[in-house]
Formats: C-alpha cells, sequence, structure tokens
C-alpha cells in the first residue's frame, strides 16, 4: 500500500514537473515571438520613416526644380525631417535636370529607401478646354482636335461636380474627346452623354489655376482707339477700342524680338470687323487688365502657339461673338469666357467659367502641349515615380 501511494506521488511529481516544462517552453517561445514582433514593429517603423524622408527629399527637389527652372539645384546632403531620426540626400543625376534620385535614412543611417522620379514640364493647356467651376456647351456648340499632326487627343474639365452638355441630334453639343469633371465627382450621369464621343472621367487631384502675374517695366504708349496702329515692341496700353469696320491693330516688332509682351490695363473691344493680326515671325503675350470682347473680327495668325492671351485677376469676362475668329490660347483664371454665335477659337480656352453656345466652336491645338522652360505657368511634375 505504501508502495502504491509513493509510486502514485511519483507519477504525479512526473506530471508537475512535465507541465512546468512544458510552460517554460511555451513562455520562452511567447518571450522570442513578442521580441521578434519588436523587432519586426522597429524595423517596420524605420523603415516608414526612411520612405517619409525620401518622399520629402522628392517634394523639396521639385520645389526647387520649379524655383528657377532653367538652373539644376546642387545636391543636398543629410537634410533631417523635424522630430524624428530621418534624414534624405538628393542628387540631380541628369544634366538638365529631370531626374531626381532622393534617398532617405533612419535608425542612425542604418536602414534606407531610394526613390528616383522623372519629372516632365507642365503648361496651362493640357485640356482645349476648362472650367474651374463651370462649363455649359449647348446649341451645335462643338469641341474637338484641330491640327491633326499635333500629339496628343481633346481633353475638357472642370472642377464642378456637374456640367451642362446638352445632348441630342437637334441642338445638341459635339465633344470629340473625353471629359473630366471634378475630384471624387460622380461620373455616371455624365458618362451617358451622347454629346460626348470618348469617355467620362473624374479628375485624380483637383486642377489649381494660378494667377498671372503683372508684367512691370513696359513702357506705355497710352489709349488705341483707330484704326492703322502698329505696336512695334513690347508695351503698356491704356486701352483698345476698334469698332469700325475694316480696323486693324498689328503687332511685330523693330527689334526682332522673339517674343513681344502688351499689357492692356483697361478694357478691349474689338467689333464690326476689326482685326487684330500678329506677324508670324513673333510670339505675343497679350495680358488683359481688364475685360474683352472680340466681335466679328479675325485675331492672331495661323498658328495659336504664337498668341497668348493672359486675363489678370481683374479680368472677370471674355467674350468671342458674332463669327469671331481666333487664333490663341486663352488663359484667364478669374474670368467667365464665352463663345457664341458661330465664333470659332483655334487653340485652347481656359477660365472660371466656360459658356460655348449657339454654333460657336472650340478647336484644340494639341501642340500646346508643347512647353519650354520660359512659359508662363509651366511648372515641373513628377512623370514616373520608382521605389527601390
Amino acid at each position: 500500500m505504501q508502495q502504491k501511494q509513493l509510486k502514485n506521488k511519483g507519477s504525479a511529481l512526473i506530471i508537475v514537473l512535465t507541465t512546468m516544462i512544458l510552460f517554460m517552453i511555451i513562455g520562452a517561445a511567447l518571450m522570442q515571438l513578442g521580441f521578434g514582433q519588436r523587432v519586426l514593429a522597429a524595423q517596420r517603423s524605420a523603415e516608414n520613416l526612411a520612405r517619409c524622408a525620401a518622399d520629402a527629399g522628392v517634394s523639396k527637389a521639385v520645389a526647387l526644380r520649379n524655383k528657377n527652372k532653367t538652373v539644376v539645384p546642387a545636391s543636398i546632403t543629410g537634410e533631417s525631417l523635424p522630430a524624428c531620426d530621418a534624414a534624405y540626400d538628393v542628387t540631380f543625376p541628369d544634366p538638365n535636370g529631370y531626374k531626381i534620385v532622393s534617398v532617405g535614412k533612419s535608425n542612425n543611417n542604418r536602414t534606407s529607401r531610394t526613390i528616383k522620379v522623372e519629372l516632365r514640364l507642365k503648361g496651362l493647356y493640357e485640356f482645349g478646354v476648362f472650367g474651374d467651376n463651370e462649363i455649359t456647351m449647348r446649341n451645335s456648340a462643338v469641341a474637338d482636335l484641330w491640327n491633326n499632326g499635333a500629339p496628343g487627343y481633346l481633353q475638357i474639365g472642370t472642377n464642378a461636380s456637374d456640367a451642362m452638355i446638352k445632348s441630342g441630334k437637334k441642338n445638341g453639343a459635339t465633344i470629340d474627346g473625353d471629359f473630366y469633371l471634378g475630384y471624387g465627382s460622380d461620373t455616371e450621369d455624365l458618362a451617358g452623354n451622347s454629346a460626348i464621343d470618348g469617355s467620362v472621367y473624374s479628375l485624380p487631384a483637383p486642377v489649381i489655376l494660378e494667377s498671372v502675374p503683372t508684367p512691370t517695366g513696359l513702357p506705355s504708349i497710352g489709349a488705341i482707339n483707330t484704326s492703322g496702329q502698329l505696336i512695334d515692341g513690347s508695351c503698356s496700353i491704356d486701352s483698345i477700342t476698334l469698332n469700325s469696320n475694316g480696323n486693324v491693330l498689328s503687332i511685330d516688332s523693330a527689334t526682332n524680338a522673339a517674343l513681344v509682351e502688351i499689357y492692356v490695363l483697361g478694357d478691349v473691344t474689338f467689333g464690326a470687323g476689326s482685326n487684330l493680326i500678329i506677324d508670324p515671325n513673333h510670339a505675343v503675350n497679350l495680358y488683359l487688365g481688364g475685360n474683352a470682347v472680340f466681335k466679328n473680327t479675325f485675331t492672331g495668325g495661323s498658328d495659336p502657339t504664337k498668341l497668348r492671351i493672359f486675363g489678370l485677376d481683374t479680368c472677370t469676362s471674355i467674350r468671342f461673338d458674332n463669327g469671331a475668329k481666333t487664333y490663341a490660347a486663352v488663359y484667364a483664371p478669374k474670368a467667365e469666357i464665352t463663345a457664341i454665335n458661330s465664333s470659332e477659337i483655334y487653340g485652347a480656352i481656359v477660365g472660371n467659367t466656360i459658356t460655348i453656345d449657339n454654333s460657336a466652336k472650340v478647336h484644340y491645338d494639341a501642340y500646346l502641349k508643347n512647353v519650354s522652360l520660359f512659359d508662363i505657368g509651366a511648372k515641373f511634375v513628377v512623370k514616373t515615380w520608382q521605389e527601390e
């Protein structure tokens, strides 16, 4: 009996010891797992910090490229992020400054992430027609692609969540391209609009229409209100009023300057068959400080890239009326731009609101997408992005 009791006690002791050993093994495994999780979390935190630092380096580099587009910035070394153990180095391996390599580092430089970016120049006329707050097209209005040799296609867009595009064979509009509604907008209703030949999308991000800087230092020649005058070089003008049939205003340059800049402080009125003629050997930037009306006129030459019409913040209305024919790219972020009554615009129009009505037509010249470092509104944006 005593032996049996001793045997039972021994068995119980073995069970207790085995159980303790199992718990110790499980505890050790859990401790190891917990330690591994902490190490992994720390590693991921360091990787995320390095990635954030590399992102910050790209943002800084793009900002520097846009600050002075004609100068490639110097490399950046050891730029620290605030309140954390992270920094970045940036280099510009392309001598023209179109490539960026940003290396983010954290964890005392033991962890790194590299981002390689290629840039492109983006201009003001990515869209053939863009209305910041509204677009209306109706009564046989047309928007299409002109100059078939140009690379690209027609895009029309607005930051608004809806647009007034009249459809139907009778008095409907025609859009030979894609339409973009504001960022995050529901495209379902407009997608079924028969007036739109292409697809309907929402913008990947809001489009910011930046103000045009006011020209300075231009000599003043007063007001123009008589026919036959020649603007011979860059200048400022108080106002332009030509309302008689056959009135002609010509723009040239005695100095053979490649670019002629003209700043009209007040209103511009061309009507009753008056014309604005641009010498084809020069490009012209026409800045509007007031409002403008082009009525039954011919404006420009035969190349829309040669005439850029910029509305300053004080320009709130630009109107093309009564068969006006215009070869120009128009950018007026605060203006209501209206094309009506069989007017035709060859180029592009960008404004606060856009109305194309009563058989008016806008023919987009995709060559306007070709941008130089010196174009107003040109800026560097990311073209490709690769993380290593």
